[in-house]
């Protein structure tokens, strides 16, 4: 779920209040240091299974990229969420080239958007 520039997953069954593990608060930076310290320090493992169906959830949807790759950054050595970057795609280049390439084109009938504006000004 997402709510403006914020990414939460909803955690079903938990208390009313503070069922959004979300990025932008400090709930996501709870839910950041619960994975980097582990949630049950004495088996190493996340104990509550509602938590860790949610942050299973979480990672595979909103950290996990399509070539099951960690393609986001967490900053701060994942003590907050609220600054998630994905990393370009390879077809996101792509297309990044092939518009700039539309828009720099100077020769014939396939003159560019730059030459067509600058023509209209």
């Amino acid at each position: 779920m997402g709510s403006g520039d914020v990414t939460g997953v909803q955690v079903d069954g938990l208390h009313g209040a503070g069922r959004t593990v979300a990025g932008r608060s400090a709930g996501g930076q709870s839910a950041a240091n619960g994975l980097k310290h582990d949630l049950d320090s004495a088996s190493g493992t996340v104990g509550h299974a509602r938590i860790k169906s949610a942050l299973t959830a979480f990672v595979t949807n909103n950290v996990i990229d399509d070539s099951n790759a960690v393609g986001h950054q967490l900053t701060a050595a994942g003590d907050n969420v609220s600054n998630v970057a994905s990393t370009a795609r390879s077809s996101d280049e792509e297309h990044a080239h092939a518009i700039s390439a539309e828009v720099n084109s100077t020769s014939g009938e396939a003159d560019g958007l730059r030459v067509r504006i600058n023509r209209i000004q």
